[in-house]
């Protein structure tokens, strides 16, 4: 297919096509530095204008290969991480296209634009991150860029985020409630994504049991807790698990077993069966000592919940 047909047919949205947009991309793999950056300002207005709502609405209920429309927008994403490198100023008019595109057709999760999106994004890494930083209270915003990182579609971009784990730490857990949970998600997913990024970054363990003690969890407490304060006591307890199955830390242990003592709608099945293996079937013999010689300190204070001490003996 000649340039000029392919170039004709991007004037006019009525006259995209599947085929005509996969050609663009060969055209631009090959030419990348004939095109200029005002291709980006027409391939954004196409988009908004094939994006009709009620289009979305249908298209969440076929699969992708029999909508062509939601196929368009797909290939339509797929070429700005092609064109020359100052698009950069599209990043944030791209992003909030692709989410509310996303939430339209009531994606969850991984979507057909987390790749391309994740294409663009991983040139762009820097840029990104101050974006999603600005966005963190944003939940649609905070799930897509999870998705593309749970999918490992941008490299750079999550090694951009794990290096400004400091800033994360002080944005997300020591200043904004509203970036709590979206701080808390993302570290979960680090701490998947990056093996030792736990390790690496011990002081995060500490900064999050302070969180953990203070949250509203009495003991059989009659308060009905907000969905939120369950979300966030459910992602730290995940990131305690990941730090539990690297360094053995009695302390950290004894405070997650404290959950058991409060009155809360969790599913702590996870919990339950992380701690028998972890713990209860643990076959280091120094490590069990330490768990018993705490055990016994906790036995003796008085201010130790009697409920709790019962659990400790049960599950042993």
């Amino acid at each position: 297919m000649g340039l000029h047909p392919i170039l004709m047919n991007l004037a006019d949205p009525k006259c995209l096509s599947v085929s005509g947009l996969e050609g663009l991309v060969r055209l631009l793999e090959l030419l990348i530095n004939y095109f200029k950056v005002e291709i980006g300002h027409k391939l954004l207005g196409h988009f908004r204008i094939v994006t009709d709502p009620q289009m979305l609405q249908a298209s969440s209920k076929l699969p992708l290969a029999e909508n062509e429309g939601v196929t368009k927008l797909v290939r339509l994403a797929n070429i700005f991480h092609l064109l020359p490198s100052t698009v950069n100023i599209f990043l944030e008019h791209l992003i909030n296209a692709i989410v509310q595109t996303e939430a339209q057709m009531h994606f969850s999760g991984h979507s057909p634009f987390s790749e391309p999106l994740g294409k663009y994004l991983d040139h762009y890494p820097g840029e990104a991150m101050d974006f999603f930083m600005c966005h963190l209270q944003l939940p649609r915003h905070v799930r897509t860029m999870r998705s593309i990182l749970q999918a490992r579609l941008a490299p750079n971009l999550e090694r951009e985020i794990a290096s400004c784990t400091q800033a994360l730490v002080e944005h997300c857990l020591k200043s904004s409630d509203q970036s709590l949970l979206p701080g808390l998600l993302l570290f979960d997913d680090l701490a998947d994504l990056q093996p030792t990024w736990l390790a690496d970054n011990e002081y995060i363990i500490d900064v999050l049991l302070g969180i953990w003690r203070s949250e509203p969890l009495q003991p059989e407490q009659d308060e009905v807790m907000v969905p939120d304060t369950i979300h966030r006591q459910s992602s730290i307890m995940s990131i305690f698990m990941k730090a539990l199955e690297q360094t053995p830390r009695v302390d950290l242990l004894f405070n997650i077993v404290a959950i058991y003592t409060c009155n809360i709608t969790m599913d702590l099945t996870r919990l339950t069966q992380f701690l028998h293996q972890h713990v209860a079937l643990n076959e280091d013999l120094f490590y069990c000592c330490n768990v018993l010689s705490r055990f016994v300190v906790w036995f003796e204070d008085t201010l130790t919940c009697t409920k709790l001490v019962s659990y400790m003996v049960m599950d042993a």
